[in-house]
């Protein structure tokens, strides 16, 4: 620990931990979620076809659905809201995140919300 933080600044940030999810419904479905109404996500994966699809993502679990999407984003997405360090509405605005129903936005960022920040400490 530090005796005076206001002595430490930041010189600059990189990339540490990236995520690839390979089996979309499976990592969903062992995650942890927020307490929130339900929220249907479209998962795109030009690499990995089984991965596409819609998930409904909710305090009761994940569950593969087909029915109209509320978000959409690509699998590399999925990777930075999976561990919770950005927020769906974040990737929205930067046009990471399709939104079809706007009232899902702040519905999806209580769900992907984690109390602890991922933090690796290891470069690659």
């Amino acid at each position: 620990m530090l005796a005076d933080r206001d002595t430490v600044r930041t010189t600059g940030l990189k990339d540490e931990t990236w995520l690839r999810l390979v089996d979309v419904e499976t990592a969903l479905s062992v995650r942890s979620w927020g307490a929130a109404e339900p929220v249907v996500l479209e998962v795109r994966d030009g690499v990995l076809p089984e991965n596409q699809g819609c998930y409904r993502i909710g305090g009761d679990g994940v569950t593969r659905v087909d029915t109209e999407p509320h978000l959409g984003l690509d699998v590399a997405d999925l990777g930075a809201l999976y561990l919770g360090d950005v927020r769906p509405s974040t990737l929205a605005a930067t046009g990471r995140v399709v939104v079809h129903d706007p009232a899902a936005l702040a519905l999806a960022d209580r769900l992907f919300a984690t109390d602890v920040v991922p933090w690796s400490g290891t470069g690659f």
